[in-house]
């Protein structure tokens, strides 16, 4: 808490759901209805550059109401590449990290997969003594690098991987946000295990490029991971 804190400056702005959420307006009781101002005049920086609020290419405003000034949650969130989620049924804002653990196959994959698999094969899924509950075989792997990626919507703001080398080469996985690397990780055949842990706060898709041995012949691994 003490990190987001920082993060969002807390104290020197409030940050609230005004535009960040389609949170319906039904009869409630604890729903009031108030008078504030939209304020077209606020600027606002970050670390010194000017910084404009914005959500699906439209700018968005500050609204004043009692001394506060307020912006939509989302678009600060993405601005600190801080993972910000609506649970309707319970009208809840999730800010960063959940406690709540989503596997990797529950995401959506975007992108060439024909060299992916979601698997629950006792073959693959029990490894090494751990028994995941589902995982990934990402296959034909060689010289020639092959990606796919999750679509994470930016609502997760972290991402554990157990990866497993399933042939007696090596494979080097890069974890990608775009063209930029968040990580790098190489199994081989002396090392054949790896676990990595690393923040997707602000990351819509996370792409997963692997390549093989140099002339060898197709390698295998085996990803077990969870967002939360």
């Amino acid at each position: 808490m003490k990190d987001l804190k920082k993060k969002f400056g807390i104290g020197a702005l409030a940050v609230t759901l005004v535009g960040g959420f389609a949170a319906g307006a039904g009869a409630n009781s604890m729903l009031e209805t108030v008078r504030a101002h939209l304020d077209h005049r606020i600027d606002f920086q970050i670390d010194g550059e000017a910084w404009q609020p914005s959500r699906d290419g439209q700018n968005l405003s500050a609204i004043v109401y009692q001394g506060n000034t307020y912006l939509p949650v989302r678009a600060v969130g993405d601005a600190f590449d801080v993972a910000i989620d609506w649970k309707s049924d319970t009208r809840t804002v999730l800010i960063g990290e959940t406690n709540e653990r989503t596997s990797v196959n529950d995401l959506s994959l975007v992108r060439d997969r024909y060299f992916i698999e979601k698997t629950i094969d006792p073959q693959y899924v029990n490894r090494e003594g751990n028994l995941y509950p589902d995982g990934l075989l990402f296959s034909q792997l060689n010289s020639a690098s092959k990606a796919f990626a999750f679509e994470t919507g930016n609502t997760y703001q972290t991402v554990s991987f157990d990866i497993h080398l399933l042939t007696d080469n090596q494979a080097t996985l890069k974890f990608k946000n775009g063209d930029t690397v968040i990580r790098e990780v190489k199994v081989t055949e002396d090392d054949p295990f790896a676990e990595v842990t690393f923040n997707i706060g602000g990351v819509n898709e996370l792409t997963i490029e692997g390549t093989g041995t140099l002339g060898g012949g197709d390698d295998e691994v085996f990803i077990s991971g969870e967002v939360y």
